[in-house]
């Protein structure tokens, strides 16, 4: 009988790369036994982290319609065991000075920099009715 050969198995990080708040690592494995130095190599990615997509938009509605409410809902809250989220916008109503307008579904962060979430919906609502035109809203697609 011969005896066997052990494979073994060892791993080097040949360098990361940075791109922004996510990064790469390449790793290379060495074989060694049987088939003379057959060389693996895997490329590990890592997620980017939801905060880097965060969105913020400034916005007025314009004295003619009246409060924000009448433009954005504001639903869910602590309440029902949800972040508060953007319901119904109407976009015509309302003027954009920077940033992208939140779509219906878009998680409610903060308000001129209050953060609201984990607020009841009445809080949240209180929140937005507190501050003047133009308001900062940070928001982010759920399920990021």
């Amino acid at each position: 009988m011969s005896p066997r050969r052990r494979r073994k198995a060892r791993g080097k990080t040949e360098g990361i790369v940075a791109f922004g708040c996510c990064f790469e690592v390449r790793i290379t494995q060495h074989w060694q036994g049987d088939e003379g130095g057959k060389t693996m190599s895997k490329t590990l990615k890592k997620k980017k982290h939801w905060s880097a997509k965060i969105q913020e938009c400034s916005v007025s509605w314009g004295g003619s319609v009246g409060e924000l409410m009448a433009v954005v809902e504001v639903r869910g809250g602590a309440e029902l065991g949800q972040f508060p989220y953007v319901g119904h916008v109407v976009s015509e109503a309302m003027v954009i000075h920077g940033g992208r307008l939140p779509s219906p579904g878009d998680v409610l962060l903060e308000v001129n920099g209050t953060p609201v979430s984990g607020l009841t919906n009445r809080d949240s609502l209180a929140v937005v009715r507190h501050f003047r035109e133009p308001i900062r809203l940070k928001t982010v697609k759920p399920g990021v």
